[in-house]
């Protein structure tokens, strides 16, 4: 049977269910949730979000009729089909997360009674549950509280006798602190099992290091003060030009960009370390940003516990794709080398295009002439940066078409790629092996916080050659900008660092900005060391630690222990039983009257006496009018008439007989 439309004046009125601020409130909650997922939506759920926003708007202003019940499942199951068509190769996750929000605005359009909001509530909280699976910053949790907040109210105004601002959130933030043992122990001693959903992956890389670079490419880069990652070191940090976090290593030149060979692809996710290990390592921990890759830039050269693993240029691989905020334990070795290079890499590492940047190839055959080692060779090249006016910049002119010859002899201003890809180039073309290397370089040390913060204007690229029988470090850059390697690109460029970018970052100069900036940033890096990386191994060293040695089953009694201690305690404060006054079997038995009219969606306004109550229920339920008559009627004489205790208790049984008749 078609429910009735739910009418303007029925919206707005404060004897039905639904008032002018609950459809309100509803609004808000729908708007806000779904966009707080846009980014993971497709375009259908948009149209259908217009769509249902409009009907409703109507809905609510008496111009047009709720749905009808054909025309709702013939809308849910094209839109559905729909829907499974456009996201079913993206994966489960994915399908489930459409599937749930194509409902949650569906039965908005269909709220027309209480078990509709009911539904419409609950559907709400498991969506902002997937928010919190996709965005994992304080911020976005505090938001996520937010949404969390707008469902809970819409239940509290509903289910409260009046909509008064003040008593609802005092209600809230009752419901909150009564909880907060549950969720505690949830968090803490609950035990952390594998994930059940593999995330969708994203189309391509956030902001951050590309597999192939140009001329150019990193200064753009440099221009963004986003978080690439942050670093905490168990001893002293290593000085900041010893901070050379590498990420990848590249072979294959065309004559403009720098990418892996084809053989380096396919070696790119095989477990292989070529490194050799001398001397003590030294651990620390990394927080690195989602940037949908695999690689994990690392101190030169390191080695991953855990989910990482090192591959044979001795840069280190994560087994999944960094979609989300992750930690990763790590050991550097200050000392450590890459000493294995077989004939077919030696060939690749040498090299370059068939043609192109005659004059470097020329002062490349000057240099063999005039110098007898490939030290004094390459020592010759850094000599040539220093002293010639060469310049650091993040603007640099266009380049002709031999970019190598047009950088060193005519332009002579570039970046970090500039001066590194000219002297790989260099040195290959004096028959050395060598390879551009791209990662960051430096990062803020936070002695306070006790971490690095590296940024996306870090990003930098370096050269590696091999000599005397292993990989060796050659940074152009710091020849012609030492400032850049010692201090930071701010310091190297004041004036273009993050030129045109509203950013924090720009204003630390004013020191209450700059205390603000470092407490939310050491925040931040505790929110994702103790929160968001709280994994089965932490939490295990933190209850024996408690508790002492413990298995998983004790955790599991444990568990058990605490979290039905924590649930009577929410129940013990909720109910409150030492602060309740003891009902009269009277007063019991209009208890039982309220809550049987509530289930009818009648509810007592505030002040209304008992027989106007069952007047209101009448002209609703007009064949209960008699009985609700005769109920107020017997009531008010046993609440208020002088009689005896006998007469007392068969006015109670009187009623209670009447209750029964109007169910």
């Amino acid at each position: 049977m078609a429910r009735p439309p739910l009418s303007r004046e029925h919206a707005m009125s404060s004897n039905g269910f639904f008032q002018r601020q609950h459809l309100q409130l509803i609004f808000c909650a729908y708007l806000a949730t779904m966009l707080s997922l846009a980014s993971q939506l497709t375009p259908l759920i948009f149209a259908l979000t217009l769509f249902c926003l409009g009907w409703r708007l109507g809905i609510f202003l008496g111009r047009l009729k709720a749905p009808s019940p054909w025309l709702n499942r013939t809308v849910t199951l094209v839109a559905a089909s729909a829907t499974l068509g456009l996201v079913a190769s993206q994966g489960l996750f994915s399908v489930m997360l459409h599937l749930i929000m194509l409902g949650y605005t569906l039965k908005f359009l269909e709220l027309t009674q209480k078990r509709d909001i009911n539904v419409f509530i609950c559907t709400g909280f498991i969506l902002v549950a997937t928010f919190f699976v996709f965005h994992t910053q304080v911020y976005m949790a505090l938001w996520g509280l937010v949404l969390m907040a707008l469902h809970l109210i819409i239940a509290l105004a509903l289910y409260g006798p009046r909509w008064q601002w003040q008593q609802q959130g005092k209600i809230l933030g009752k419901l909150v602190l009564v909880s907060l043992p549950l969720c505690l122990v949830l968090f803490i001693v609950f035990p952390r099992l594998p994930p059940v959903w593999k995330l969708p992956q994203q189309k391509g890389a956030t902001t951050g290091l590309s597999d192939s670079v140009s001329l150019g490419d990193i200064a753009k880069l440099s221009r963004s003060s986003e978080l690439a990652f942050r670093a905490s070191f168990e001893q002293t940090p290593p000085n900041v030009n010893q901070r050379y976090w590498r990420a990848m290593t590249m072979s294959h030149y065309d004559g403009t960009t720098w990418s892996q060979s084809l053989a380096d692809k396919q070696q790119a996710n095989a477990r292989s370390s070529q490194v050799t290990k001398t001397g003590k390592g030294q651990s620390y921990q990394v927080v690195f940003e989602p940037s949908y890759q695999t690689w994990l830039p690392s101190l030169t050269l390191s080695q991953a516990d855990g989910q990482g693993f090192s591959v044979f240029d001795g840069s280190l691989r994560s087994e999944k794709i960094i979609a989300q905020r992750r930690m990763f334990d790590l050991t550097w070795y200050p000392d450590a080398s890459l000493t294995d290079v077989n004939e077919s890499q030696r060939r690749q590492y040498i090299t370059l295009p068939a043609e192109g940047n005659p004059q470097a190839r020329q002062w490349a055959a000057q240099l063999k002439q005039s110098h007898q080692t490939a030290s004094a060779q390459l020592d010759a090249i850094l000599t040539t940066f220093t002293q010639a006016p060469y310049r650091y910049t993040l603007s640099p002119p266009q380049l002709g078409a031999s970019q190598i010859d047009d950088f060193l002899f005519n332009s002579k201003a570039g970046f970090c790629v500039h001066y590194a890809s000219s002297f790989v180039f260099m040195a290959r073309s004096l028959g050395l092996p060598s390879r551009m290397v791209t990662g960051y370089q430096g990062g803020e040390w936070d002695e306070n916080a006790g971490f690095i913060t590296v940024r996306q204007y870090d990003a930098h690229a370096w050269a590696e050659v091999w000599l005397d029988g292993k990989w060796q470090r050659f940074d152009p850059t710091a020849y012609v900008s030492p400032e850049r390697v010692d201090m930071g690109l701010e310091s190297a460029l004041p004036d273009e660092f993050l030129a045109g970018e509203m950013s924090l970052l720009r204003l630390r100069n004013n020191a209450m900005i700059n205390q603000l900036y470092l407490a939310m940033a050491k925040f931040d890096y505790a929110w994702s060391v103790w929160v968001l990386n709280y994994n089965s191994d932490k939490q295990l060293r933190l209850l024996s630690r408690w508790f002492g040695s413990i298995n998983f089953m004790q955790q599991a009694w444990l568990f058990v222990y605490l979290f039905a201690t924590a649930l009577a305690l929410m129940v013990l404060f909720s109910l409150k039983p030492w602060q309740r006054p003891r009902l009269s079997a009277l007063d019991k038995q209009f208890y039982l009257f309220e809550k049987a009219m509530g289930r009818h969606d009648l509810q007592r306004q505030t002040g209304e006496t008992v027989s106007d109550f069952c007047k209101r229920i009448g002209h609703s339920k007009r064949h209960w009018q008699s009985t609700l008559t005769d109920y107020s009627r017997v009531y008010n004489r046993a609440k208020y008439g002088q009689v005896s205790e006998v007469q007392y208790a068969k006015e109670v049984m009187k009623l209670k007989w009447l209750l029964s008749r109007l169910k």
